[in-house]
Formats: structure tokens, sequence, C-alpha cells
């Protein structure tokens, strides 16, 4: 019996039919081999379709899991600045919801990437998903009497260029708005990322695994050191980019293992995978592992929990991460993440007495609240509308032109004797048919749609552009 995701590696095909090999067959070039842009179309097959799909399939779990990361860093920040919250174990590690949100955009860009994508278009799409939000809350920064420090030329300048992660000094780290750390290293592995990607699609996944994994495990080594070996140490190495670059390369390693058809063991699903990284993060909370430790350990964690639910979003498995409000909570995150501490720090203090922890346990929920619904607010009101904005003129000023599909040629009839038929003509095919020419790779062009394993190629405009 076949397997319920052996649909991964090949299409359907008519009954009847020989059973198609992985891979479709390519023809040689004139000099008997195969051109390297036919290998690039061999790797394009790994991604994994749905049936009758020319499209990765969108990872909405994914999506739903970067609310609770976000609601981790907020408890995290409510706990620093309440004294209603202590005696929570948990929460005293909450911040580990960053090594989440480093983990999911390492795995969701390499799961949406393509081979051929451009730098360029790259780097313009995550500008405009994160810099406006930035820009904005930074603004209220300057506004709002009470910063996690105060406002200095240096701060103000690195925090306005998202390169305050990369200057060892606590007060430009976290100036204006502190959390806005963890937007300078994304930055910083968005720079590297479209190089690393092409490199990745371009490499056998053994390569790939030996590099990539190499990577992760030298940088988690290295930040548990560095973690356990005074306060200074990991209070510098916490958010340094270099240091976080390994949950960022882990999740996108997990990813193009995905894409490339590896299958998970049976025991990685959702709910069991699930209760695993509680159990790791109660026993980093309750043996009080240093921050840059626990982000460390916990990263593998994080990359397992970002398989198991993408491998149930693929195989069509229905489940509660789907829920619409869920994946609204995951569009809402990034603005919740943004502007939480600036609410906590700014009304907490404005909390008179209280006479008991229930009541102490309400203004911490209603502060909550707060920051949610300023979160809502940045999201529908400026967060969405400059990104499409951003997008919209990006693409008005480098349109897609769509591929026209090749010249359909019959095959001539049989021939039984060579010496009887009329000579034919000899065509010559031009620049745009030869099957080994190079691909465009300008920001004009349109990505190439994967081919259905075993099928026709896809119609036109059926590509997501």
């Amino acid at each position: 019996m076949r397997s319920s995701s052996s649909w991964l590696l090949t299409a359907t095909r008519p009954a009847g039919a020989r059973p198609a090999s992985r891979l479709a067959p390519f023809p040689a070039s004139a000099h008997g081999r195969i051109p390297e842009s036919v290998h690039a179309c061999r790797r394009a097959h790994r991604l994994p379709l749905r049936r009758g799909s020319t499209r990765v399939p969108h990872l909405a779990s994914l999506t739903a899991l970067r609310g609770p990361a976000a609601l981790f860093v907020v408890l995290y920040h409510l706990r620093l600045r309440t004294p209603w919250l202590e005696g929570v174990p948990v929460l005293e590690s909450a911040f580990v919801g960053i090594s989440m949100f480093f983990v999911l955009s390492g795995f969701v860009l390499m799961w949406s990437s393509r081979p051929h994508d451009t730098a360029k278009g790259f780097w313009v799409r995550r500008f405009a998903r994160i810099y406006p939000s930035h820009l904005l809350v930074a603004v209220i920064a300057l506004l709002v009497p009470i910063t996690v420090f105060a406002p200095t030329v240096l701060g103000v300048a690195a925090n306005l260029t998202l390169t305050q992660a990369f200057i060892p000094l606590y007060d430009v780290v976290f100036s204006l708005n502190g959390v806005s750390w963890s937007l300078s290293c994304e930055m910083a592995f968005y720079a590297v990322a479209p190089f690393l990607f092409r490199w990745a699609h371009r490499r056998s996944t053994r390569t790939v695994v030996l590099a990539m994994g190499s990577w992760w495990l030298g940088i988690a080594l290295l930040g548990i050191v560095l973690g356990y070996a005074s306060g200074l140490t990991n209070g510098l190495a916490y958010p340094n980019p270099v240091i976080r670059s390994g949950e960022f390369v882990l999740g996108a390693l997990a990813a193009l293992l995905l894409r490339r058809g590896w299958t998970p063991p049976k025991v990685l699903r959702p709910l069991p995978t699930a209760v695993f990284v509680v159990l790791v993060h109660v026993a980093v909370a309750t043996f009080h592992v240093p921050p840059t430790a626990a982000e460390m350990m916990l990263g593998p964690c994080f990359a397992l929990l970002s398989i198991a639910m993408a491998r149930s979003d693929v195989e069509g498995r229905t489940t509660f991460l789907r829920a619409p409000v869920l994946q609204w909570a995951g569009d809402c995150s990034f603005a919740l993440y943004l502007i939480h501490e600036l609410v906590i720090i700014n009304v907490m203090p404005l909390v008179g007495p209280v006479s008991s922890r229930a009541e102490g346990l309400a203004w911490a929920g209603a502060v909550l609240g707060l920051s949610i619904l300023a979160a809502v607010a940045i999201h529908h009101l400026w967060e969405k509308p400059w990104q499409l904005a951003i997008l919209g003129w990006w693409k008005r000023r480098h349109p897609r032109i769509p591929a026209s599909p090749p010249p359909v040629v019959e095959a001539p009839p049989a021939v039984t004797d060579v010496a009887t038929q009329p000579a034919r003509p000899v065509v010559t095919a031009s620049p745009a048919t030869v099957i080994d020419a190079e691909p465009d790779t300008s920001p004009d062009a349109a990505p190439a749609p994967a081919p259905i394993l075993g099928g026709s190629p896809p119609a036109a405009g059926t590509t997501r552009t």
C-alpha cells in the first residue's frame, strides 16, 4: 500500500501506465551530456507539490505558531515589570519565543524560495514586511516618556538603520524599542539569505546537510559556552547576529530537507512534538539555564516542531492551528512583538498599589489587552497598507513577463523505407526554444514553474507572482 505522503515525490499517472521515476527523464544535449540548466530543473522537481498544483503548499500552521511565540515574549516582559507573575518558572525563560521566531523565519523563507529568485526582489519583500512597522514604533519610542535606555545619538542612528545588534553596548543594542535588536539580526540574515538559498538549491542534499549542519552545531556549542561563561559574555552573545544565525540556518535546513522529499519519522507528529518541546522548556526553566544557552538548546526542538507542523499541512491534515482566529493572531504577532514592551513600561508605572495578587493579575491582563489592541491597530492601519504599497511599487517597476509556451511539434510518421521518403526541410530552433539554454535570471524575468512529476507542463498563469 502506498504511504499517505508518497505523492510528495510522484505525481498521478493514468491507469495502466508504467510507474514513473521520481525525476522525469530529460533529453541530453547534442554532445551527449545533460546541460546544467536541466540539472537545475531536476532540482526544481524536488518541490513537494500538491496534486495538480505548481506551488509549494501554504504552511498555515507555522503562521499560527507565531502567535504563541509572540505571546511568550510578552509574558516574559510582563513578569519582569510586575511582581504578580513571579514564581512561574516557565515564564522566567519565556524569552525563548525569540528563538522560535528565528527558526520559523529560516524555515518559511527557505520553503517559499525558488532557485532563480533575485536578491533585489527578496530584499524588497523583506523590507516591506519589516521596516514600516519598525519605523513607526521607533518614532513612538521617541515620543513616550519611558524607554529601556535613554536615547542617544548613536543608539537612535543604529536603531533606525537596524545595525544595533552589531554594536556590543547595552544602551545601543536595546536603544529606543528594546526588542528591535532581533530585527537587526533578521536584517543580517536577509542580507545573506538569497545567496545561501541559491547555493543550497544547487548542491546535493549531503553537501547541504554537512555545511549547514556544521555551521549550526558550531554556533550552538559556542553559544552554550558563552552563555555559561559569565553574565557579561551571556549578555553580549545573546543579541549577536552571528550567534543567532545558527537558529535561522537550522530552520532553513529543515525546510530544505522537507522540500526534497525527506519523510520524517511517524512519531514526529504535531501533538507529540509539541509535548516534547514543552518538556524541554520546563527542564530549561527548572535548571535556570542562561538565556543564550537555553535558546541554543531549544532551537532544535523548534525545528522539529516546524517540521511536524509543516508535514501536517503538506499532507492536508486538519489541525486546530488552521482556525481563522489563530491565523489572524499569527498575522498580528509581529506588531504585538514590536509594541508590547513600550506599552508595558509606560502603563505599569501608572498602576497604583494593589491589595491582592488577583488584582495585580487583572491589571497585567489589562495591559496585555491594551498591547493586543495597539498591535491590531498597527497591523491593519499601518503594516499591511505600507507593505502592499511598497510591493505594488516594486511590481510596477519590475513587471513579470510570463514565459510563452513552447511550440507544439507533431511527430513525423514512421519511416519504413528511407529511400522512398521525400527529403524534409531542416528546421532550426530559435534560441527561445533550445532546451539547454541558460535560464533568464534578470529582475524582470518570471521564475519558471516547477513541473509536475510525470505530468504535462502547467498552463500559463498558474505560477505565483
